[in-house]
């Protein structure tokens, strides 16, 4: 209804209502004749922000080359398995 009438217009960031996923209508007119217009809609889908397989521990160095300099050279696919 609120994109047919051109009221309460979505603006700026927006946060979803519905947790998933959410239509979400759109008006578009042209500048300058807004009897002029069209309605559509689109789906906003929310992942979840993903998770690694299996949970990577974290790497972890003593500082032996040059002590005190907090640098250590390390290997990453030392953490492949």
């Amino acid at each position: 209804t609120n994109a047919q009438t051109g009221s309460n217009p979505l603006t700026g960031l927006y946060c979803n209502i519905n947790p998933g996923s959410q239509d979400i209508f759109v008006r578009a007119s042209f500048t300058g004749s807004t009897a002029c217009y069209s309605v559509t809609k689109f789906q906003l889908k929310i992942n979840s922000l993903p998770l690694p397989n299996p949970v990577i521990t974290d790497y972890e160095l003593c500082d032996y080359n040059s002590s005190g300099d907090e640098e250590e050279v390390f290997v990453l696919n030392t953490k492949t398995a």
